[in-house]
């Protein structure tokens, strides 16, 4: 099989984009897409796909580049994108990453492997918060990046090579997410490097190489490099991405089944309703406590699968009490469903609002923007009960009060967020629950039928 084809003669990618693009709206009438360009051939055959599909339906398209910094010349090749985007009348902004000190071949700091702690991941963490602020502030809802099939192979393969089963992960990236600004989404999931290559070069246009895509100390590139000499990693063929994504549809909508179970509080806790657990099976139970967890603790990542299971086992005897788990408290109520609030352990210290640059975000659950001048912070309520807010907190389980999130003005409570305001104290901020990861997020999108062109 080959991994990295000749696009086939049949193949109308203006057409091809068009169809995907049909399958991730709904759009706005005139259209406003961002699309990320990095200069790669990827991006910029992306960047002129969408600026012609957007300009057709009376829209427009910003092209926006990150200037990393991780490597001289970065900033020559965010300009010369601007400059090639310019002849062909492309709106475009460089949004610069001011993420460490270059020091001649390594990052002060940090290590070159992927994972949490990686060069790349930290970086690709970066530039996706600075090309969501971008699309914020231009009103835009829809960021559009580059990652065709090879990507998806390549980052199945690597999810492989960290877990011997790698679950939700063997369906590879999916072309939909919901940011907390824009929709972001990848509408070449199903296009092949070599169709992309061809077909921009077709337009008079050949993209600059990353020298990064040739450093073997990036794991990625050294799964690239083990495909193209013919190697198939596990899980990487389009069969098997294709069946683990269908399978991670089906799971997300036994997931969705389960809504009515959980009921959120404006402030940030939930209660859960477990007698709909016992009818799910033991991998939606995983699912639906993980993302509880993760949602309410403000973590990005649930506990083990033993853990969970554990939790569910608990959960389904009458003698289940309480546990915490996941920086979550789980608490039994009289009615007999269950308290999940933040953890009164390990909670960041207050966040000023002082002199904000941008928006922030406190304990993993809260987003704030637009704070005024005065002594501002966002914390924990603790054990403050301001008089006024006493009839509102007594609404509130008592093991979740002290994790409230709090807005302090000269140290003195005047909000609850999602519960109680001073009725005396003018709109100083505004809070918005911001989880690293959603209970329900959007669903699973397949890339689409030309998976199977390779």
């Amino acid at each position: 099989m080959l991994l990295t084809p000749e696009p086939p003669p049949s193949l109308d990618l203006p057409a091809a984009f068009a169809a995907a693009m049909g399958r991730l709206g709904p759009f706005e009438p005139a259209p406003r897409l961002a699309v990320a360009v990095s200069g790669g051939a990827d991006s910029l055959a992306l960047t002129l796909l969408a600026e012609a599909w957007a300009r057709a339906r009376g829209g427009a398209v910003l092209a926006l580049t990150v200037d990393h910094r991780l490597r001289p010349g970065s900033t020559d090749e965010a300009a010369w994108v601007a400059a090639r985007l310019a002849e062909r009348g492309i709106a475009h902004r460089t949004l610069t990453w001011e993420g460490g000190t270059w020091e001649g071949g390594t990052w002060e700091g940090e290590t070159w492997e992927g994972g949490r702690g990686g060069l790349q991941e930290r970086a690709r963490a970066a530039r996706l918060g600075l090309l969501e602020e971008a699309c914020r502030e231009a009103g835009i809802l829809h960021l559009l990046l580059g990652h065709q099939t090879d990507d998806q192979a390549e980052t199945v393969a690597l999810r492989h090579a960290v877990a011997d089963s790698p679950g939700d992960g063997a369906a590879g990236i999916s072309a939909l997410r919901e940011l907390a600004a824009c929709r972001l989404l990848r509408p070449l999931l199903a296009v092949p490097r070599a169709a992309l290559a061809a077909w921009l070069a077709g337009q008079g246009l050949q993209g600059c190489d990353d020298p990064s895509n040739h450093d073997r100390r990036f794991a990625r590139v050294r799964v690239r490099a083990a495909r193209a000499a013919g190697a198939t990693p596990p899980g990487t063929d389009p069969d098997a991405i294709a069946a683990a994504g269908r399978a991670r549809v089906a799971a997300e909508a036994a997931l969705a089944s389960l809504a009515p179970a959980v009921a959120f509080h404006p402030a940030g806790f939930a209660c859960l309703n477990p007698a709909p657990l016992d009818r799910a099976d033991r991998d939606g139970r995983r699912r639906l406590l993980g993302r509880l967890l993760c949602a309410v603790g403000g973590r990005e990542h649930p506990p083990p699968r033993a853990a969970l299971d554990a939790l569910a086992g608990a959960l389904a005897g009458p003698a289940f009490r309480g546990r915490c788990l996941g920086r979550c408290r789980l608490a039994r109520l009289g009615d007999g469903r269950v308290l999940v609030a933040r953890e009164a352990r390990h909670l960041p210290p207050p966040l000023a609002l002082d002199g904000l640059a941008g928006p922030a975000s406190w304990d993993g659950r809260w987003r704030v923007e637009g704070a005024v001048p005065g002594n501002l912070t966002l914390g924990a309520l603790g054990e403050d009960r301001p008089a006024a807010a006493r009839a509102a907190l007594a609404a509130v389980p008592g093991p979740a009060r002290p994790t409230l999130a709090a807005l302090r003005a000269g140290g003195t409570v005047v909000a609850v967020v999602g519960l109680w305001r001073a009725l005396d104290a003018p709109p100083l901020a505004v809070v918005t629950p911001s989880p690293m990861r959603r209970l329900f997020d959007a669903p699973f999108v397949l890339a689409g039928p030309l998976a199977h062109i390779i």
